[in-house]
This record gives C-alpha cells, sequence and structure tokens, in this order.
C-alpha cells in the first residue's frame, strides 16, 4: 500500500542515501558472493574521493564494471535479486518503456514520482531509488575509430528512442532533433528487445581485442565518447564510502580528472541540486 508522506526536501534526500546505501550493500554481498568483481563509479566515486560519502546533493548510486565481470553478472542477475530488491534490464520491459541502456537494480519499498514520468519507463520501476550498473567496454586505440564506435552506439540508441513514449526534442538542436525523429521512427518498427540486443553486441565488438582504451557503453548518453585508459580500471583499491568499504578504480583520480575536470572544486551553489528527482511526490510502500 502506497502513503504520501509529508517530508521537506531534505529529508526526502536523506531517504534517498539510506536506500542508496542498501543498494550498495545489497550489490556488495551478491557480487562478492558470486566473484564478480566491480568498483564504485560516476558520482558515487566522485563522492567516495571528495565527501568520502554521499555527495550531498546526489540522489542515486552508480558502480561499473568490466565487459568480462558484467557478461558473468547478466546470467544470473534475474535470480539474484527478490523481496525488497529488484533487477531491471532495459530492453526487457516491453515496448514504448525505453529510457536508457543501463542496467539498475532497484529498492522497491521507496516510491518517488516525478513530474508524471514515473509509470513511463521500465514498467514503472524508473521511480524506485536505484544502483546504476555501467558497463565498461574496450574501444580502439585510435581517436577516429573511437568516434566511429561511439556514432554507431548513438546510431542504435537513436532506434531505440522510437520506443519512448515522449521524446523531448528541445533538448537538441534542429539537426540533432532530425536525426533523432528519423532514427526513432525506423526503430520504432524494430522490438526494442532486439535493438537491446543488437546495442550490446556493438558495444562489446572489441572486448576480444588488446586494447588500451575503453568506454562506459552503456550510460546517459551526455558521456557518450568519454574514453579512459583501461590501466586505470586493471584492479581496484578500497575507498570509505559513508564509513563503509567499497571497491573504486585504481585510477580513480585520472577518471574522475577526465570526467568533471577539477572534481575537487564544488560546483556553483545553483548547480547542488539532485540530478534526476523533482521530489512532487515521496511514497513509501508498507508491506
Amino acid at each position: 500500500m502506497m502513503n504520501s508522506e509529508e517530508w521537506s526536501s531534505e529529508e526526502k534526500l536523506r531517504k534517498l542515501h539510506d536506500a542508496s546505501m542498501l543498494l550498495l550493500k545489497k550489490a556488495d554481498s551478491v557480487l562478492k558472493a558470486h566473484g564478480i568483481e566491480y568498483m564504485l563509479d560516476a558520482g558515487t566515486l566522485l563522492g567516495a574521493v571528495r565527501h568520502k560519502g554521499f555527495i550531498p546533493w546526489d540522489d542515486d548510486a552508480d558502480i561499473c564494471m568490466l565487459r568480462e565481470e558484467y557478461d558473468k553478472f547478466i546470467k544470473i542477475a534475474p535470480t539474484l535479486f527478490d523481496g525488497d530488491f529488484g533487477f531491471v534490464l532495459p530492453g526487457q520491459k516491453g515496448d514504448n518503456k525505453f529510457y536508457d541502456f543501463v542496467p539498475k537494480i532497484t529498492y522497491k519499498k521507496i516510491n518517488v514520482a516525478q513530474a508524471g514520468l514515473d509509470d513511463l519507463f521500465y514498467g514503472g520501476k524508473y521511480s524506485n531509488p536505484a544502483l546504476d550498473i555501467f558497463v565498461i567496454d574496450k574501444v580502439p586505440n585510435s581517436p577516429l575509430g573511437q568516434s566511429l564506435h561511439t556514432k554507431l552506439l548513438i546510431f542504435i540508441y537513436g532506434m531505440a528512442m522510437g520506443h519512448r513514449r515522449e521524446i523531448d526534442y528541445s533538448k537538441y538542436s534542429k539537426a540533432e532533433a532530425a536525426v533523432i525523429f528519423v532514427l526513432s521512427k525506423i526503430g520504432a518498427l524494430m522490438p526494442l528487445s532486439f535493438i537491446a540486443s543488437m546495442y550490446d553486441g556493438a558495444a562489446k565488438m572489441f572486448s576480444k581485442k588488446n586494447k588500451k582504451w575503453v568506454m562506459s557503453t552503456h550510460s546517459a548518453m551526455d558521456h557518450f565518447g568519454d574514453c579512459y585508459m583501461c590501466d586505470w580500471y586493471k584492479e581496484s583499491i578500497e575507498a570509505n564510502f559513508e564509513g563503509e568499504s567499497f571497491p573504486m578504480p585504481c585510477g580513480y583520480d585520472d577518471i574522475l580528472k577526465k570526467h568533471y575536470g577539477d572534481y575537487r572544486a564544488l560546483p556553483p551553489k545553483e548547480k547542488q541540486v539532485p540530478k534526476h528527482l523533482q521530489f512532487d511526490i515521496f511514497e513509501t510502500r508498507r508491506d
């Protein structure tokens, strides 16, 4: 049963941090039990290094896996999470449910309805707090090869957008919007599961090659094309995160500099806001 709660934005964010911590601990326990290696990534990695925990205004949690670890994980993932936790694999939730290609572990006891978006994606599971899983794939060594590979992924991603219930074209230039319009119309004629399989195949096409560079392929589009040295992910070291220990890439400093620039400097106050959630309604499921 869902009941609305009257909480301040600060209380809501604190509850999301609590849920994200539960997700991190659950993932850590499950993955280690099955011998699957992972590392903190994106905002969670930044939080571990700069804040020794959550970025105060962050509203989710992120980890990454090298392709070989992800391939082991995905074979058993649907059987690993039940009860309060769920697993969402984009491309397997039916048409008109697409948002991106990021696999997620979700915490089902909390629901955050976001400005009417809560029922649009992933069969309604977009509104659960989630641990995003980014896949680290090898890419060509040359800048040209990296650019062509990125364009291929964007091409397939554009077709997948044909399975969004709606597309906000105002976020794109006129040229980008025209390309997305055409690609989405083509993609709408194909099953989303087929497009997702095509995307995954393209993402890992260099996984067996001896390459020096990698890219986070199953991630948000705003960082498509950002490439990192393989050596930065060759092993993990322990990070202090909210008093707990989690693995992070040995090359975390180079990764964060590439991703954020001067990452130790705080952003302007007006940008210290949650990225995903608008906090219109916040509900908990009572068992």
